[in-house]
C-alpha cells in the first residue's frame, strides 16, 4: 500500500461494486461521458487529496464524498465506506494512480464538449464504475511477482521494485511542506552558488524573461490560490489560467511559456489505448502534471507535482541545460551540498536542550584526512543517553526503474544506499576508536549509536527493501557491534516529520529506538503516524511556506478590479 494508505484495507474496485472491469468495459463507460467532466472532477478530487495530506485517510475519503458530490451520490459513496471489507465495503474511494489514469484516457475515449456535470449526475454511475474498474485493469498488468516458499532474493528485488513504482505513482505530499522546503533550499539558500554555474534566478530570466518569484508563482498558482474546492460548481474548472492571471502584472505570453513546460497533452494515439501501461503507469505525467482540458484551459492533475516542477523542478530543468552544454557533475555536487545543508538546518532548528548537534568533523585516520557523517547528535533519552549519526544523500532511482521496473537500475540504487551505510558504519567505528569527538557528548562508551540515512524523494521503504539492505549489511559485516542499532532509512519528507516530533518535545533517540524495535517493517512515516498521530512539519518549513506565499503574491502584482 502507498504511504498515505498503509493502514487501510480495501480500495474501490469494479469487483467491489459488482462489475469487474476490463479494458473494454472501462472504455465503454468513459465513452458515455464528456472529457471535460472527467478531467475536472478528477482534478478536484486530487486537489483535496493533496491539500490535506496529513489528515487521517479514512476521514479524508468521507470528506471527499461529502464535499464534491451531490446528496444522491454522497449516499452511495458513504454507504460503501461504512461497510467492512468482509461485507463488500471499501476504505479508499479515490487515489492518485486511479485519477491520473482516468485523466489520461478521458480526451481519447470520452465525448467532446464543455462540461455538463455528467448530465446533472444522471450519468454519474458511469464515472464511478470506470474509476473503480481502473483498479481491476491495473491488477491485470501489475506484474506482482509470483512467490516461492521460501522467498528468494530475486523475488525480494522484484517486490521492492514493485512497491517503489506503485508508491511513486500514488505519492502524495502536503503542498505546504513542499513549498516550505523549497523556500529554504532555493530562495533562502545559505550556500554560495558556484561562479561557473548559472543560478536559478539567471536560468529563469534567460529561459522565460521572468524573475524567479514570478516563475514560481505561475507554477504554484493552482495550489496557492485555490486550496479548496468545497464551493466549486461542478462545471467549474479548478484552475483556469486565462481567468486567473488577467489581473496580474505578468504578461500573458510568459504565463503560456511557463505552463507549456509543465503541460501533458491529453491526446493518445488509438493504438496506445490497447497497451496496459496506459491505464496504470503515469510516470510520463509525473514531471508534467497539468492536463489540457481545452484550447485555453488547464487543470492541475497533481498539485504536488506542480509544486515540485515549480520549485525543486527548477534544478532538473537547469540540470538538463547544463548537461546539454557540458559537464553536469559540478551542478549535481552542489545540489548534494544544498540537500545536506537543508537537512542540517532542519535538525539544528529543533534540537532540544538535552541534545547537542554537531556538523561533520574532519579527522585523521591512518595518515589520511577523513570526514565524519554529516550530522553528529548526542542526546539524553528517557532510558539512557544515545548518539544519532545522520548522513544526507541525494540518491534517487533512475527513470528506467519507474518506466520499466528495470532490475539493474534497482541494483544500482541499492548499491548506492549500501555505500552510504558503509560511511555511517565507518564513522561510528572511528568515533568509538577515539578518532574524533562529539563536543559536550552526553553519551558514554557503552551507549547506543543510532545510524540514520536520509535520501531524496522518490523513495519507499518496504519489508523487501529492508531485507535486501539487511542482508547486504550482514555480508559486509556492518553495524555488528552490540551498541550500534540497525540503520533507519527514510526520505527527506519523513525526516521533516521526525524533526516536527522533536520540536513538539519528543526525544529523537526515543523516537528512533521505538522504530528500530518495531523491526523497521514499515516506512518511518507510517510508524510515526501510527504511534504519534497526525504528523506535520517543523517551524522552519511552515514559516518558509508563509514567507514564500507572501513573496509570490507580491511577485504577481495583482491589479485592482
Amino acid at each position: 500500500m502507498v504511504e498515505l494508505m498503509e493502514h487501510l484495507g480495501t480500495a474501490l474496485s469494479g469487483e467491489a461494486i459488482g462489475e469487474p472491469g476490463t479494458i473494454e468495459t472501462v472504455r465503454e463507460h468513459l465513452s458515455k461521458l464528456r472529457a471535460a467532466d472527467v478531467i475536472q472532477t478528477t482534478s478536484k478530487i486530487m486537489m483535496v487529496l493533496e491539500s490535506v495530506a496529513t489528515e487521517d485517510p479514512e476521514s479524508l475519503q468521507v470528506r471527499l464524498a461529502k464535499e464534491l458530490f451531490p446528496s444522491s451520490v454522497q449516499d452511495e459513496l458513504l454507504e460503501m465506506l461504512s461497510r467492512s471489507a468482509a461485507e463488500g465495503g471499501v476504505d479508499v474511494l479515490f487515489y492518485p494512480q486511479q485519477l491520473i489514469s482516468l485523466q489520461k484516457l478521458a480526451n481519447a475515449v470520452c465525448e467532446e464538449g464543455p462540461p455538463n456535470s455528467f448530465d446533472e449526475y444522471r450519468l454519474w454511475n458511469h464515472f464511478l464504475v470506470a474509476a473503480a474498474q481502473i483498479a481491476d485493469v491495473a491488477n491485470l498488468f501489475s506484474n506482482w511477482p509470483k512467490l516461492s516458499s521460501p522467498i528468494t532474493d530475486e523475488e525480494r528485488r522484484s517486490l521492492a521494485v514493485f512497491m517503489l513504482r506503485n508508491a511513486e505513482a500514488n505519492r502524495l505530499a502536503f503542498y505546504r511542506a513542499i513549498a516550505g522546503r523549497s523556500f529554504v533550499m532555493w530562495v533562502d539558500r545559505q550556500l554560495d552558488w558556484p561562479d561557473d554555474l548559472p543560478t536559478p534566478e539567471e536560468f529563469v530570466e534567460e529561459e522565460f524573461g521572468l524573475e524567479l518569484g514570478q516563475f514560481m508563482a505561475i507554477c504554484l498558482a493552482p495550489a496557492l490560490m485555490r486550496t479548496t474546492v468545497t464551493e466549486a460548481e461542478p462545471s467549474e474548472a479548478p484552475f483556469d489560467p486565462s481567468v486567473y492571471f488577467q489581473n496580474t502584472s505578468v504578461p500573458v505570453e510568459a504565463v503560456e511559456a511557463v505552463l507549456e513546460t509543465m503541460t501533458f497533452p491529453m491526446g493518445l494515439p488509438p493504438e496506445v489505448l490497447d497497451q496496459p501501461g496506459t491505464y496504470w503507469n503515469h510516470t510520463d505525467v509525473s514531471t508534467r502534471p497539468y492536463f489540457v482540458a481545452s484550447d485555453s484551459l488547464l487543470v492541475p492533475g497533481s498539485v504536488t507535482r506542480a509544486f515540485e516542477r515549480g520549485t525543486t523542478g527548477i534544478f532538473w530543468m537547469l540540470h538538463e541545460k547544463v548537461r546539454a552544454e557540458g559537464d553536469v557533475q559540478p551542478l549535481t555536487n552542489h545540489f548534494g551540498r544544498i540537500f545536506e545543508d537543508y537537512g542540517l538546518r532542519l535538525i539544528e532548528s529543533v534540537a532540544p536542550k538535552n541534545a547537542v548537534v554537531q556538523r561533520e568533523t574532519e579527522y585523521l585516520w591512518e595518515n589520511n584526512t577523513l570526514l565524519s557523517v554529516d550530522c553528529l547528535m548526542s542526546t539524553l533519552g528517557q532510558k539512557a543517553p544515545a548518539r544519532v549519526f545522520v548522513e544526507f544523500s541525494t540518491i534517487r532511482p533512475s527513470q528506467p526503474l519507474f518506466d520499466e521496473g528495470d532490475i539493474q537500475s534497482f541494483d544500482g540504487y541499492l548499491a548506492r544506499i549500501v555505500d552510504k551505510m558503509k560511511q555511517l558504519d565507518r564513522s561510528i567505528q572511528h568515533h568509538q576508536s577515539g578518532a574524533f569527538e562529539v563536543v559536550d557528548d552526553f553519551a558514554g562508551a557503552d551507549d547506543a549509536y543510532l545510524p540514520v540515512l536520509v535520501i531524496d524523494e522518490p523513495f519507499f521503504w518496504s519489508p523487501w527493501l529492508r531485507d535486501l539492505v539487511t542482508q547486504a549489511l550482514a555480508d559486509l559485516k556492518l553495524f555488528r557491534i552490540g551498541a550500534i542499532a540497525q540503520p533507519t532509512v527514510c526520505h527527506i519528507g519523513e525526516f521533516e516529520n521526525f524533526c516536527a516530533l522533536i520540536e513538539k518535545g519528543h526525544n529523537p533517540a526515543d523516537v528512533l529506538l521505538g522504530y528500530v524495535a518495531s523491526d523497521r517493517g514499515e516506512p518511518l512515516k507510517a510508524h510515526l503516524h501510527r504511534h504519534y498521530g497526525e504528523l506535520g512539519e517543523p517551524a522552519l518549513v511552515t514559516t518558509g511556506f508563509d514567507v514564500l506565499f507572501e513573496q509570490l503574491v507580491q511577485s504577481l502584482g495583482f491589479q485592482s478590479g
